[in-house]
Order: C-alpha cells, then structure tokens, then sequence
C-alpha cells in the first residue's frame, strides 16, 4: 500500500509540473491515486499469480516426490509418463506395503491441494466441480467461469488462498511417512 501511494504522490507532482502554467487546471490527489489503484491491482494479479503457480508446482513435486519413494519400494523405475504410475497406483503400492497415506491427518489437505492444483491449471469443468464438491468455501459466493483472456497463471478467476496451509501439510506428510515407516519396520512388515 505505501508504494501505491508513493506512485500516487510523485502521479500528483507530475501533473503539477505538467499544468503549472495552465491556470484553469485543478489537479487533485484522487486524480493522481488512479495511478497507485492501478500499480496494486496489477501487484495483485501478479501475487495471485504466483501463488497459484507454486501451487501447481507444489503438487507437481509432491507427486514427483512420492513417485520416487514408489521407485525406490519397488525396484522400478520409470523413464516418461506413460509409464509412471498414478497417484493412485502409488498410493495403493504404498497400502500394500502396510503403508496408508490415506490415514495421515494431512491426506485430506493433500487431496485439496491436489484438486486445487486442477483447477489452477485446468479452470472450469471436472477439477472445480470436484473441488467445489469437496469444499465450497475455497469459492466466491458466486464463482462463474469467465476466463481472461492475455492473463494466463490466474487461475481462470480462481487464486489460492491458502497456499502455506498447503505447503505446511506436505511438510508435515513426510514427518507421518517416516513415522508410518519406522512402525512398520517396528512391526515386522516389509
């Protein structure tokens, strides 16, 4: 907020300069404020931005990341994504492996990061009538479609609000994988 009404300060002496020889010219602040509204809309859509890319990106490497944790269980590799398992195949390997990720406290957000992602790179159709089933408050009161066009990363009108939220339950599955691990290794299963 200080930067917009920076830009709107030096807006308002840029204009003063520019008609101080005209004497029917009246400058005003709100005038010159237009300037600073528009540096914190395009700020905006810039953070929202961002965030929906991190958070797309952050489901990418959780997945990646559980992929190579398949990889290493199983002796198999991948070499391209047709070959790769889906999540769901992962999760389920995982299962037979007396490990269930579906019982960690943080599968649920996981689950809403994944659908989130979706929507963030898909837009409107299966990925948010899927996340609007799974929670409706994550929408406006009145979310409809309306794609920008020349704004791609927005989100199709969506934005994360909950990014750290996110990031914290994928630090947090990794602490319930080591320690789903370690019982299972205490329990005999291999």
């Amino acid at each position: 907020m200080d930067e917009a009404i920076a830009i709107a300060d030096e807006e308002l002496l840029r204009l003063r300069e520019k008609y101080k020889d005209d004497p029917d010219a009246i400058i005003t602040w709100e005038e010159a404020w237009e300037e600073g509204r528009v540096y914190l809309q395009d700020i905006d859509r810039l953070r929202n931005a961002l965030k929906n890319m991190m958070t797309a990106a952050l489901h990418h490497m959780f997945e990646q990341q559980l992929c190579e944790l398949w990889s290493d269980l199983t002796y198999e590799t991948t070499k391209d994504r047709e070959t790769a398992p889906t999540l769901r195949e992962v999760v389920a390997t995982f299962r037979d492996y007396g490990l269930n990720c579906e019982s960690f406290e943080t599968w649920g957000t996981l689950e809403e990061l994944r659908l989130v992602a979706n929507v963030v790179k898909h837009g409107k159709g299966r990925a948010s009538r899927e996340l609007t089933a799974h929670n409706q408050k994550l929408f406006p009161v009145d979310w409809s479609f309306k794609p920008f066009i020349g704004r791609p990363l927005e989100g199709y009108g969506f934005v994360v609000w909950q990014w750290e939220k996110y990031f914290e339950a994928v630090a947090e599955f990794w602490d319930e994988m080591a320690e789903a691990f370690l019982n299972c290794a205490d329990n005999g299963a291999s």
